[in-house]
């Protein structure tokens, strides 16, 4: 029945009519290899951008291709210190490096990771943002310590599907200084000044 290869992914050309195996099917979050296409499915006006993580700044492995998280940057010490939530709504797009080997829909293995070891907590997400959020991003990461959140799947905004116009294309990124994160987050400037 068609509920049961519904939301697996072809690993291979699959003609109309053919016998549909498991075999030709990946599970989702796995990362596909050989007859993929060459291009990250990145939508228009949006880059992938690869952030570290780990099992504590991470939610312990649990994201996976498809999920959205969010951003916590913290910067200062005692009165000073502040945590704040700066991004929400990141769609992840793959877990770890890419994978050598695909994982049949049929086997009970899963890839998602990348890793040779697949209990393994991968050391990187890779995530669709604009270029203006890919900026402030890598600033947060150079200048602060950073935690993300998985959000529930209830809270997810629709897949983003053209150019954001806030941050409309490639050429809007103009770069990001301590005084552009104070001015669009006022709380952190006694933490960084």
């Amino acid at each position: 029945p068609l509920k049961a290869v519904q939301g697996f992914i072809a690993d291979v050309n699959i003609a109309t009519d053919q016998p549909l195996m498991t075999s030709m099917l990946a599970k989702p979050g796995d990362t596909i290899t050989g007859a993929q296409a060459a291009f990250l499915a990145i939508p228009q006006g949006y880059v992938a951008l690869t952030i570290p993580t780990s099992e504590l700044i991470g939610v312990a492995g649990y994201p996976q291709p498809g999920d959205y998280i969010g951003v916590i940057a913290s910067a200062g010490h005692g009165l000073t210190g502040i945590s704040v939530t700066v991004f929400t709504q990141l769609h992840i797009i793959r877990i770890g490096q890419a994978a050598q080997n695909v994982i049949a829909a049929g086997s009970s293995g899963n890839n998602a990771n990348g890793s040779a070891n697949p209990g393994a907590v991968a050391v990187s997400i890779t995530v669709l943002a604009t270029p203006c959020q890919a900026e402030l991003i890598t600033w947060f990461q150079q200048n602060t310590t950073v935690r993300y959140e998985l959000e529930s799947y209830k809270d997810y905004a629709p897949a983003a599907t053209g150019p954001d116009p806030r941050c409309a294309g490639l050429s809007s990124a103009k770069g990001v200084s301590a005084t552009d994160i104070t001015t669009a987050f006022p709380i952190f400037k006694p933490a960084i000044t």
